[in-house]
């Protein structure tokens, strides 16, 4: 949308500039739909390299719904953890992940209450610690392994 309208302010800036008092209906609207067709071209060339990518790195994508909070809400990254896909509980919600220095607000937060069904977590060394620290279920981590040496 952004290219779209550059594309009006450029015919606007050139309008002015030609001191035309008219540009017709169809001149703009053709002007428009170009720019359009060629911001959709854009978006399609890097949807297929993120799908490339994504394709690319499928066998080293890891879904591991065996995760459960220890006493203290921990929850242990496996061994071939290398980077964070995303975390889910109770059946695909989302966790969400906040940076140390949320967590004091998110703890005490009435926005946004500390609670079972709207859980967050943070990542602290080889553990996420998830606030409440009791009481989350169908935890879900999906992330990326560590590729081994091949034999």
């Amino acid at each position: 949308m952004k290219k779209i309208k550059k594309v009006v302010d450029v015919l606007n800036y050139m309008v002015k500039r030609q001191n035309l008092t008219h540009v017709s209906l169809r001149n703009y609207s053709q002007a428009i739909a170009n720019a359009q067709r060629s911001y959709w071209g854009e978006l399609r060339k890097r949807y297929e390299r993120v799908q490339e990518i994504t394709d690319d790195i499928r066998p080293w994508i890891v879904v591991d719904d065996t995760l459960a909070q220890d006493s203290n809400g921990r929850l242990t990254l496996p061994s071939d953890y290398a980077a964070f896909g995303n975390l889910t509980h109770d059946s695909g919600k989302e966790l969400d992940i906040v940076k140390e220095g949320a967590v004091s607000y998110r703890l005490y937060s009435e926005l946004i209450p500390n609670t079972t069904s709207r859980p967050f977590g943070v990542f602290r060394g080889s553990y996420i610690q998830v606030y409440p620290t009791s009481g989350v279920n169908g935890i879900e981590l999906v992330y990326l392994k560590t590729p081994t040496d091949p034999e």
